[in-house]
Protein backbone atom coordinates (compact mmCIF):
# COMPACT_ATOMS: atom_id res chain seq x y z
CA UNK A 1 0.00 0.00 0.00
CA UNK A 2 1.28 3.45 -0.84
CA UNK A 3 2.21 5.59 1.86
CA UNK A 4 -0.22 8.34 1.75
CA UNK A 5 -2.79 5.74 1.60
CA UNK A 6 -1.26 4.17 4.92
CA UNK A 7 -1.59 7.87 6.29
CA UNK A 8 -5.76 8.69 5.18
CA UNK A 9 -6.36 4.78 7.09
CA UNK A 10 -5.11 6.37 10.35
CA UNK A 11 -7.28 9.38 10.21
CA UNK A 12 -10.47 9.37 12.32
CA UNK A 13 -13.41 8.25 10.33
CA UNK A 14 -15.18 12.08 10.37
CA UNK A 15 -11.84 13.78 8.83
CA UNK A 16 -11.47 14.65 5.76
CA UNK A 17 -7.77 14.42 4.48
CA UNK A 18 -8.00 17.06 2.32
CA UNK A 19 -9.64 19.85 4.38
CA UNK A 20 -8.01 22.62 5.66
CA UNK A 21 -9.35 21.62 9.46
CA UNK A 22 -8.26 18.21 9.24
CA UNK A 23 -4.49 19.62 8.68
CA UNK A 24 -4.76 22.36 11.64
CA UNK A 25 -5.21 24.77 9.01
CA UNK A 26 -8.74 25.76 9.61
CA UNK A 27 -8.71 28.41 12.32
CA UNK A 28 -10.64 31.47 11.29
CA UNK A 29 -12.62 29.96 8.81
CA UNK A 30 -15.74 28.73 10.47
CA UNK A 31 -13.82 25.60 11.52
CA UNK A 32 -13.08 24.43 15.32
CA UNK A 33 -9.39 24.91 15.98
CA UNK A 34 -7.30 22.28 16.22
CA UNK A 35 -5.31 23.05 19.02
CA UNK A 36 -6.22 25.50 21.84
CA UNK A 37 -3.20 27.35 20.85
CA UNK A 38 -4.62 28.81 18.03
CA UNK A 39 -6.64 30.82 20.35
CA UNK A 40 -5.04 32.03 23.33
CA UNK A 41 -1.44 31.91 24.14
CA UNK A 42 0.25 29.60 26.44
CA UNK A 43 1.05 30.64 30.36
CA UNK A 44 2.95 32.75 31.39
CA UNK A 45 2.13 34.71 28.41
CA UNK A 46 -0.39 37.22 28.86
CA UNK A 47 -3.74 37.17 26.86
CA UNK A 48 -6.49 39.69 26.06
CA UNK A 49 -8.24 41.78 28.00
CA UNK A 50 -4.75 41.77 29.91
CA UNK A 51 -2.56 42.98 27.02
CA UNK A 52 -1.22 41.94 23.82
CA UNK A 53 0.98 38.41 24.17
CA UNK A 54 3.76 39.85 21.64
CA UNK A 55 5.87 43.41 20.84
CA UNK A 56 7.52 43.25 17.03
CA UNK A 57 9.92 46.27 17.19
CA UNK A 58 11.43 46.59 13.63
CA UNK A 59 15.04 48.67 14.15
CA UNK A 60 16.42 51.12 11.71
CA UNK A 61 19.49 53.28 11.45
CA UNK A 62 18.67 56.55 12.42
CA UNK A 63 21.51 58.06 10.78
CA UNK A 64 21.59 56.07 7.93
CA UNK A 65 19.40 58.10 4.77
CA UNK A 66 18.70 54.67 3.06
CA UNK A 67 17.75 53.25 6.21
CA UNK A 68 15.16 56.19 7.24
CA UNK A 69 13.72 56.27 3.98
CA UNK A 70 13.21 52.50 4.07
CA UNK A 71 11.61 52.22 7.46
CA UNK A 72 9.12 55.08 6.35
CA UNK A 73 8.18 53.28 3.31
CA UNK A 74 8.02 49.89 5.50
CA UNK A 75 5.68 51.65 7.86
CA UNK A 76 3.26 52.35 5.45
CA UNK A 77 3.30 49.34 4.16
CA UNK A 78 2.42 47.57 7.40
CA UNK A 79 -0.40 50.09 8.05
CA UNK A 80 -1.78 49.40 4.43
CA UNK A 81 -1.79 45.14 5.08
CA UNK A 82 -2.43 45.41 8.91
CA UNK A 83 -5.29 48.22 9.35
CA UNK A 84 -6.79 46.55 11.89
CA UNK A 85 -3.43 45.57 14.01
CA UNK A 86 -1.89 48.29 16.44
CA UNK A 87 0.94 49.88 15.95
CA UNK A 88 2.74 53.19 16.93
CA UNK A 89 4.59 55.82 15.04
CA UNK A 90 8.08 55.52 14.33
CA UNK A 91 10.55 56.42 16.78
CA UNK A 92 13.39 58.35 15.33
CA UNK A 93 15.46 58.10 18.64
CA UNK A 94 16.78 55.48 20.53
CA UNK A 95 14.33 55.17 23.68
CA UNK A 96 13.48 53.03 26.82
CA UNK A 97 15.49 49.72 26.40
CA UNK A 98 16.04 50.26 22.66
CA UNK A 99 19.67 51.50 21.30
CA UNK A 100 18.25 52.52 17.42
CA UNK A 101 15.21 54.14 16.30
CA UNK A 102 12.47 52.04 15.90
CA UNK A 103 8.70 51.17 15.32
CA UNK A 104 6.60 48.61 17.58
CA UNK A 105 3.50 46.53 16.14
CA UNK A 106 1.39 44.66 18.95
CA UNK A 107 -0.14 41.24 18.49
CA UNK A 108 -2.83 40.54 20.63
CA UNK A 109 -3.67 36.78 19.31
CA UNK A 110 -1.73 33.88 17.93
CA UNK A 111 -3.00 34.53 14.53
CA UNK A 112 -1.79 37.99 14.15
CA UNK A 113 1.15 36.68 15.64
CA UNK A 114 1.53 34.45 13.26
CA UNK A 115 -0.05 36.64 10.18
CA UNK A 116 2.16 39.62 11.33
CA UNK A 117 5.30 37.18 11.63
CA UNK A 118 5.32 35.72 7.99
CA UNK A 119 4.54 39.19 6.58
CA UNK A 120 7.39 40.74 8.01
CA UNK A 121 9.95 37.58 7.22
CA UNK A 122 8.90 38.43 3.45
CA UNK A 123 8.56 42.72 3.75
CA UNK A 124 11.37 43.33 6.51
CA UNK A 125 14.21 44.06 3.82
CA UNK A 126 17.20 44.73 6.03
CA UNK A 127 15.12 45.98 9.25
CA UNK A 128 16.11 43.57 12.38
CA UNK A 129 13.14 42.62 14.36
CA UNK A 130 12.65 42.18 17.66
CA UNK A 131 9.80 40.10 18.40
CA UNK A 132 9.32 39.60 22.55
CA UNK A 133 6.27 38.17 24.47
CA UNK A 134 4.74 39.89 27.44
CA UNK A 135 4.91 37.00 30.62
CA UNK A 136 5.61 39.85 33.44
CA UNK A 137 9.37 40.14 33.23
CA UNK A 138 10.84 42.97 30.94
CA UNK A 139 14.54 41.74 31.08
CA UNK A 140 13.45 38.27 30.32
CA UNK A 141 11.05 39.40 27.81
CA UNK A 142 14.13 40.97 25.96
CA UNK A 143 16.88 38.88 26.38
CA UNK A 144 16.09 35.11 27.30
CA UNK A 145 12.28 34.87 25.59
CA UNK A 146 13.10 36.80 22.51
CA UNK A 147 13.63 36.02 18.89
CA UNK A 148 15.31 37.60 16.15
CA UNK A 149 14.82 38.71 12.57
CA UNK A 150 18.16 39.24 11.27
CA UNK A 151 20.93 41.11 12.95
CA UNK A 152 20.50 41.25 17.02
CA UNK A 153 20.37 44.88 18.10
CA UNK A 154 22.12 45.46 21.49
CA UNK A 155 18.94 46.10 24.35
CA UNK A 156 19.68 48.47 27.25
CA UNK A 157 19.10 45.66 30.06
CA UNK A 158 19.91 48.57 33.43
CA UNK A 159 16.94 50.45 31.85
CA UNK A 160 14.69 46.90 32.29
CA UNK A 161 16.16 46.38 34.99
CA UNK A 162 15.11 49.75 37.16
CA UNK A 163 12.01 49.35 35.64
CA UNK A 164 11.51 46.06 37.26
CA UNK A 165 12.78 47.14 40.32
CA UNK A 166 10.52 50.14 40.55
CA UNK A 167 7.59 47.65 39.76
CA UNK A 168 8.43 45.02 42.55
CA UNK A 169 8.14 48.29 44.49
CA UNK A 170 4.45 49.06 43.13
CA UNK A 171 5.08 51.77 41.31
CA UNK A 172 2.39 52.90 39.26
CA UNK A 173 1.76 53.21 35.66
CA UNK A 174 1.83 56.70 35.23
CA UNK A 175 4.87 56.90 37.61
CA UNK A 176 6.88 54.31 35.36
CA UNK A 177 6.02 56.59 32.32
CA UNK A 178 7.63 59.59 34.46
CA UNK A 179 10.21 57.76 35.95
CA UNK A 180 10.99 56.54 32.10
CA UNK A 181 10.66 60.29 30.59
CA UNK A 182 12.88 61.34 32.74
CA UNK A 183 15.46 58.91 32.32
CA UNK A 184 15.71 59.68 28.33
CA UNK A 185 15.62 63.85 29.56
CA UNK A 186 18.78 63.09 31.62
CA UNK A 187 20.46 60.65 29.04
CA UNK A 188 19.95 63.21 26.49
CA UNK A 189 21.50 66.00 28.85
CA UNK A 190 24.49 63.31 29.15
CA UNK A 191 24.71 63.30 25.80
CA UNK A 192 24.27 66.99 24.75
CA UNK A 193 26.91 67.70 27.31
CA UNK A 194 29.50 65.34 25.41
CA UNK A 195 29.54 67.64 22.38
CA UNK A 196 33.07 69.35 21.65
CA UNK A 197 33.18 73.07 20.98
Amino acid sequence: MPRAERTMERLPQHSDPTSHASLGHGHGHGHASASAHHDLFPPPIRNMPDGNGFDFHIYFLQNNHRSVKSIKALHGSFRRAFPLTRMYPIQARPGGPHTAGMFEVNACTPAELGAVFAWLVVNRGEHSVLIHPHVGNAVKEHTALATWMGQPFPIDTEMLESFEDAMSRGTSRADLVKMREERQYELNAALESLRIE
